[in-house]
Order: structure tokens, then C-alpha cells, then sequence
């Protein structure tokens, strides 16, 4: 994590850190905090805000506001984030859970302000705000995150040759090997890999790696 991502302060930071060792990778595919840096600059951005406007500081522990049940809150507001990225986001917001062993995690949280609903028409698509009034800043930065992904998918294209052409040359590439030469995000390098094996471009999968097919680009 690159200290020029956040501006968070540094207790939060040493705990993020320390849980992320702390937790085992592999458990519970989707939900480790570290799951957080797969996310992009604008996304982070997004969340971070998200959690510091909907929720606040609590003495006791809350059972019923859980980092899946405040992630499915979040996405009726944002956009779809696992339950690794919203706990390793939490945890840099300050929040540390009662059980870092546990799936779902637990936080001495409260909810700020009762859910309303009322927005101007213009931005009928940022529905649902916990807040519960209609906030610019969080629409702004929602909206350049989907300027963003829009962005992404003009690029899918390019990013699904240039993988072609890296596993027909070298397919003993690792994924980081593949990051550091397309510039992509392991998730989008990801999501390109499972379209090409479906569009019959790529066979083998994960375990054993991927070869390149006879199957010819067009277009």
C-alpha cells in the first residue's frame, strides 16, 4: 500500500497493517482486508467517504451492523465492493473489529443519520443515502467513479490483446509479471482472463495456467 494512496492517520494505517498479517490469506476467499488495494484510487475514495458520513464511533460493540450488512448498504448507494475490500476500508477509517478471526466482523459502531431519501431529480441514480439528505460531494465522487469504470471498458479491448499476445509469447507469466507490463489492475487482468476463456480465446485455467488457442482475433 503506498502511503501516497491515503491520508489516514497512522494508528489506522499500523492497524490495518497488523491485521492484514494477522488474518491468513487463505481464509474465506473474498473477505480478507487486504482485499482493500484491489481497489482503484476513485473507488477508495468513494467508500472512505461513504463510511465516515454513515456511521460513527460507538462504545459497544454492535452485532447488528456487520461489515457484509454495512457493504450491501453501501453498494444500494455506490457500487459493488466484497466483504474484504469494505473490512480492510474500515479498518483505515478507524474501525477495529471485536474478532478479526471472525467471517463477518463486528464494530463498536453507531449509524449517523436515519435514511430519507429525498434528492434532486438529476441525481435520481444516487438513491438510498444513508445520510439521509442528498449529499454533492459523495455524488461527485461517485459519478467520477463511473466516469472512471466507463473509462475501463473502452480500454477492455486493448488490455484482452495484449494479454493474448503475453501468454502466446511467455505463458508461464505470474499475474504481477502481467500487472507490472499492462499497467492493468490484477482485477481487471482477472476479468479479461475469465472473458477470453469464455470467448474461446484462452484454455486451461488458474491451477495450471493458460495457453493460447488456434482461435483468430477479428476486429
Amino acid at each position: 500500500m503506498s502511503q501516497q494512496d491515503f491520508d489516514f492517520d497512522v494508528f489506522s494505517q499500523q492497524e490495518y497493517e497488523r491485521v492484514c498479517r494477522e488474518v491468513p490469506l487463505t481464509s474465506h476467499s473474498g473477505n480478507h482486508p487486504s482485499d482493500y488495494e484491489t481497489l482503484t484510487q476513485t473507488e477508495r475514495q468513494v467508500v472512505r467517504y461513504w463510511i465516515n458520513h454513515a456511521v460513527a464511533h460507538a462504545k459497544r460493540i454492535n452485532p447488528h451492523m456487520t461489515s457484509y450488512g454495512l457493504k450491501h448498504h453501501f453498494e444500494h448507494e455506490g457500487f459493488y465492493v466484497t466483504n474484504g475490500q469494505f473490512k480492510g476500508a474500515m479498518l483505515l477509517a478507524g474501525y477495529t473489529p471485536d474478532d478479526i478471526q471472525a467471517l463477518n466482523w463486528c464494530f463498536p459502531i453507531r449509524q449517523q443519520v436515519k435514511s430519507i431519501g429525498v434528492h434532486p431529480e438529476q441525481y435520481t441514480w444516487c438513491s438510498q443515502y444513508t445520510l439521509g439528505r442528498f449529499d454533492m460531494e459523495y455524488a461527485r465522487l461517485l459519478f467520477k467513479t463511473l466516469e472512471t469504470q466507463v473509462s475501463d471498458e473502452k480500454k477492455v479491448n486493448s488490455l484482452d490483446r495484449t494479454l493474448l499476445d503475453l501468454i502466446e509469447q511467455s505463458p508461464d507469466l505470474e499475474i504481477e509479471q502481467v500487472e507490472e507490463r499492462t499497467g492493468a489492475s490484477q482485477n481487471s487482468i482477472s476479468e479479461a482472463i475469465d472473458r477470453l476463456v469464455k470467448q474461446g480465446y484462452l484454455a486451461g485455467d488458474a491451477l495450471l495456467g493458460y495457453v493460447r488457442t488456434k482461435k483468430p482475433v477479428r476486429g
